[in-house]
């Protein structure tokens, strides 16, 4: 249990790694096309946290419509996004990003979620698990009020193996 939810762990972050890589690049000096009627999210970058927005959650955007008005979201890193226009549209954003369509923005969503703790908690369980001195003290608590019986009643415990 313990190596097969660090394994699965690891394999959920890999493909998640690697479905943001497979993203268009964005920054304030790099511009992306958003393509006409599809969702998109924006990813942070892999690499220093001060050049992907730091510890900010909400990343701005400038959107540029072939066809539109320009204007600006503000989304939350990872978030999807529905396109209030038609057509493309080329899109900035005021930090190095990565934007995602289709099956890798679904990927990411899934791989770099919440649902990695499912694997972890697995791996937590193997640990618990492999060390005989946690599995004793689990089994001791199963009869976590069979000494204060004992003791209240007087009764031995071989009375009750007969």
């Amino acid at each position: 249990m313990l190596l097969g939810g660090l394994g699965v762990a690891v394999v959920m972050m890999g493909i998640g790694a690697y479905a943001v890589g497979t993203g268009q690049s964005v920054g304030p000096d790099q511009e992306a096309i958003w393509p006409a009627g599809t969702e998109i999210g924006i990813s942070r970058e892999f690499g220093r946290r001060q050049q992907a927005g730091g510890e900010a959650t909400i990343v701005t955007c400038a959107v540029t419509p072939e066809n539109g008005n320009p204007h600006t979201i503000d989304a939350m890193w990872g978030e999807r996004i529905s396109p209030r226009f038609t057509g493309p549209a080329s899109i900035t954003c005021e930090y190095r990003a990565k934007v995602l369509t289709g099956g890798a923005l679904t990927t990411a969503g899934i791989t770099r979620g919440p649902l990695v703790a499912v694997p972890l908690f697995v791996a937590g369980l193997g640990v618990f698990f492999f060390f005989p001195r946690f599995t004793a003290f689990a089994a001791s608590l199963s009869h976590p009020f069979g000494r204060l019986v004992v003791k209240l009643t007087g009764r031995d415990r071989r009375y009750w193996e007969h």
